[in-house]
């Protein structure tokens, strides 16, 4: 029998990671180096290099909205006018993000309706 995933594991199993792959390649973007990325994202150089490898994290087509949002958090980031805690809680919940949760635990979990809002009525993600 194979585990399900809980919507919270979801998010820090697959979404969690892909929001860092996504920010590190940003901030590389930007000019910094791997070792200042992972120093601005509180992750390894290792990591970093794992996600900029395609090691780590999924692949994920993200909506333009979110590639948007995550070029201007980079930025944020990378002026010091933002946190990387606090950037990746505002990515974790945009909307765009919730929907891979909710597709990840419908497809693991045929019983789960495919209007189901559970999640999102509790406030567990973004809306």
């Amino acid at each position: 029998m194979v585990k399900q995933l809980t919507p919270s594991e979801i998010q820090v199993w697959y979404v969690l990671p892909l929001i860092r792959k996504r920010l590190a390649q940003a901030l590389l973007d930007l000019g910094c180096t791997q070792k200042r990325a992972a120093e601005l994202l509180g992750i390894t150089p290792a990591a970093v290099s794992q996600y900029l490898s395609d090691k780590r994290a999924s692949s994920f087509t993200l909506a333009p909205s979110v590639d948007k949002e995550i070029q201007r958090v980079a930025m944020q980031i990378h002026e010091g006018t933002f946190s990387s805690v606090h950037a990746t809680m505002k990515l974790l919940h945009h909307k765009a993000m919730s929907s891979i949760v909710c597709q990840m635990c419908k497809q693991q979990d045929p019983s789960v309706p495919q209007d189901c809002t559970v999640c999102i009525d509790m406030g567990l993600l973004g809306q």
